[in-house]
Protein backbone atom coordinates (compact mmCIF):
# COMPACT_ATOMS: atom_id res chain seq x y z
CA UNK A 1 0.00 0.00 0.00
CA UNK A 2 1.27 3.31 -1.02
CA UNK A 3 0.52 6.81 -0.53
CA UNK A 4 -1.44 9.11 -2.92
CA UNK A 5 1.46 11.77 -2.99
CA UNK A 6 4.15 9.11 -3.07
CA UNK A 7 3.74 6.55 -5.42
CA UNK A 8 6.81 3.57 -5.11
CA UNK A 9 6.44 3.24 -9.01
CA UNK A 10 9.19 4.96 -11.70
CA UNK A 11 8.01 7.62 -13.78
CA UNK A 12 6.06 6.96 -16.56
CA UNK A 13 5.94 3.49 -15.85
CA UNK A 14 2.11 2.78 -15.25
CA UNK A 15 -0.41 2.70 -18.46
CA UNK A 16 -3.61 3.36 -16.94
CA UNK A 17 -4.36 4.04 -13.27
CA UNK A 18 -7.78 3.99 -11.43
CA UNK A 19 -8.54 5.21 -8.28
CA UNK A 20 -12.06 4.10 -6.71
CA UNK A 21 -13.09 6.19 -3.93
CA UNK A 22 -9.83 7.31 -3.14
CA UNK A 23 -9.54 11.22 -4.26
CA UNK A 24 -12.11 12.46 -1.70
CA UNK A 25 -9.10 11.38 1.09
CA UNK A 26 -6.32 13.23 0.65
CA UNK A 27 -6.19 17.27 1.99
CA UNK A 28 -4.47 18.37 -1.17
CA UNK A 29 -5.98 16.72 -4.70
CA UNK A 30 -3.10 18.75 -6.60
CA UNK A 31 -0.29 16.70 -4.90
CA UNK A 32 -2.26 13.21 -5.40
CA UNK A 33 -2.63 14.31 -8.93
CA UNK A 34 0.58 15.36 -10.03
CA UNK A 35 2.11 11.71 -8.15
CA UNK A 36 -0.58 10.13 -10.62
CA UNK A 37 0.67 12.16 -13.48
CA UNK A 38 4.65 11.44 -12.84
CA UNK A 39 4.05 7.81 -13.17
CA UNK A 40 0.97 7.47 -15.72
CA UNK A 41 2.76 6.44 -18.85
CA UNK A 42 2.18 9.03 -22.18
CA UNK A 43 -0.43 8.76 -22.84
CA UNK A 44 -1.37 6.54 -20.18
CA UNK A 45 -5.07 7.03 -18.64
CA UNK A 46 -6.51 7.81 -15.28
CA UNK A 47 -9.74 6.81 -14.04
CA UNK A 48 -10.99 8.32 -10.45
CA UNK A 49 -14.44 7.16 -9.35
CA UNK A 50 -15.98 9.16 -6.38
CA UNK A 51 -18.73 9.47 -4.49
CA UNK A 52 -21.01 12.92 -3.54
CA UNK A 53 -22.21 12.28 -0.27
CA UNK A 54 -25.13 14.74 -0.40
CA UNK A 55 -26.18 13.32 -3.30
CA UNK A 56 -26.87 9.65 -1.54
CA UNK A 57 -30.39 8.64 -1.50
CA UNK A 58 -31.92 5.97 0.20
CA UNK A 59 -35.20 4.67 0.23
CA UNK A 60 -36.40 4.09 3.97
CA UNK A 61 -39.83 4.37 5.68
CA UNK A 62 -37.68 6.94 8.02
CA UNK A 63 -36.09 9.65 6.27
CA UNK A 64 -34.25 10.70 9.50
CA UNK A 65 -32.30 7.36 9.61
CA UNK A 66 -30.79 7.52 6.70
CA UNK A 67 -29.76 10.66 6.75
CA UNK A 68 -28.57 10.56 10.01
CA UNK A 69 -25.87 7.98 8.79
CA UNK A 70 -25.01 9.27 5.70
CA UNK A 71 -24.09 12.34 7.10
CA UNK A 72 -21.90 10.53 10.40
CA UNK A 73 -20.57 8.97 7.34
CA UNK A 74 -19.43 12.03 5.49
CA UNK A 75 -18.24 13.83 8.73
CA UNK A 76 -15.35 10.93 8.81
CA UNK A 77 -14.08 12.00 5.41
CA UNK A 78 -11.67 14.81 4.23
CA UNK A 79 -13.53 16.04 1.21
CA UNK A 80 -17.06 14.53 1.21
CA UNK A 81 -18.03 16.08 -2.05
CA UNK A 82 -14.61 16.53 -3.48
CA UNK A 83 -15.63 14.42 -6.47
CA UNK A 84 -17.41 16.91 -7.61
CA UNK A 85 -14.08 18.86 -8.06
CA UNK A 86 -12.16 16.00 -9.69
CA UNK A 87 -11.48 17.82 -12.81
CA UNK A 88 -9.64 20.59 -11.70
CA UNK A 89 -7.03 19.50 -9.88
CA UNK A 90 -6.13 17.21 -13.09
CA UNK A 91 -6.17 20.18 -15.22
CA UNK A 92 -4.47 22.21 -13.03
CA UNK A 93 -1.56 19.71 -12.62
CA UNK A 94 -1.16 19.54 -16.71
CA UNK A 95 -3.27 17.02 -17.62
CA UNK A 96 -5.56 17.36 -20.89
CA UNK A 97 -7.79 15.80 -23.24
CA UNK A 98 -10.04 15.70 -19.81
CA UNK A 99 -13.38 14.38 -20.18
CA UNK A 100 -16.39 14.10 -17.30
CA UNK A 101 -18.85 11.38 -16.97
CA UNK A 102 -21.49 10.73 -14.94
CA UNK A 103 -24.45 8.53 -14.34
CA UNK A 104 -26.31 6.11 -11.80
CA UNK A 105 -24.61 2.63 -11.23
CA UNK A 106 -25.98 -0.17 -12.68
CA UNK A 107 -25.35 0.22 -16.51
CA UNK A 108 -27.01 3.08 -17.42
CA UNK A 109 -25.91 5.43 -20.13
CA UNK A 110 -23.45 8.02 -18.67
CA UNK A 111 -23.72 11.36 -19.32
CA UNK A 112 -21.17 13.94 -20.89
CA UNK A 113 -20.72 17.32 -19.96
CA UNK A 114 -17.93 19.70 -21.57
CA UNK A 115 -14.27 19.88 -20.37
CA UNK A 116 -13.67 23.13 -19.97
CA UNK A 117 -11.39 24.47 -16.85
CA UNK A 118 -13.35 26.37 -14.65
CA UNK A 119 -10.95 29.14 -14.53
CA UNK A 120 -10.15 29.00 -18.20
CA UNK A 121 -13.17 31.38 -18.85
CA UNK A 122 -15.00 28.91 -20.60
CA UNK A 123 -18.51 28.21 -19.69
CA UNK A 124 -19.24 26.16 -16.19
CA UNK A 125 -20.78 23.22 -16.12
CA UNK A 126 -23.73 21.89 -14.54
CA UNK A 127 -22.55 19.87 -11.43
CA UNK A 128 -19.91 17.93 -12.77
CA UNK A 129 -20.03 13.89 -12.27
CA UNK A 130 -18.29 11.52 -10.21
CA UNK A 131 -15.53 10.56 -13.38
CA UNK A 132 -13.08 11.91 -14.70
CA UNK A 133 -11.20 10.59 -17.87
CA UNK A 134 -8.17 11.93 -19.02
CA UNK A 135 -4.78 10.82 -20.99
CA UNK A 136 -1.75 12.03 -20.21
CA UNK A 137 -0.02 13.60 -23.16
CA UNK A 138 3.60 14.50 -24.02
CA UNK A 139 5.02 17.85 -23.31
CA UNK A 140 1.57 18.86 -21.75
Amino acid sequence: MAGAYDLPLPDTSVGAYRADQVFHEPAEPEGASAETRRVLAPEGRITLIGRDWDTIVIDSDDPALPRAVVHARASLIAGPRSARRYRSPLLDTGFDDVTVEGGPPGGAPPRRWPTQHPRGGGARDTPPPPRPHTRNTPGA
